[in-house]
């Protein structure tokens, strides 16, 4: 696989610099504690009705469930 060559390549190379797989240590990479989000295509359709409404980004927010920053970004 190739996934597997780019990990014993960066294995090669860390090493290479001195710098331990910290994996082996259970110091590797922690998974996110929080789920990636997804629009549903409802969400997405109420979102451009309550833009074209003109409601501000708090109130689409309050109405959808989500927050004020994830509407900021997704408009």
């Amino acid at each position: 696989m190739q996934n597997n060559n780019f990990a014993a390549t960066l294995a090669s190379v860390a090493s290479e610099f001195g710098v331990e797989d910290t994996a082996k240590h259970g110091r590797g990479i922690k998974p996110s504690k929080r789920p990636y989000f997804r629009w549903t295509d409802e969400q997405l359709e109420q979102l451009a009705t309550l833009r074209d409404e003109g409601k501000s980004a708090n109130e689409i927010a309050e109405a959808l469930g989500v927050s004020r920053d994830k509407v900021i970004t997704k408009l």
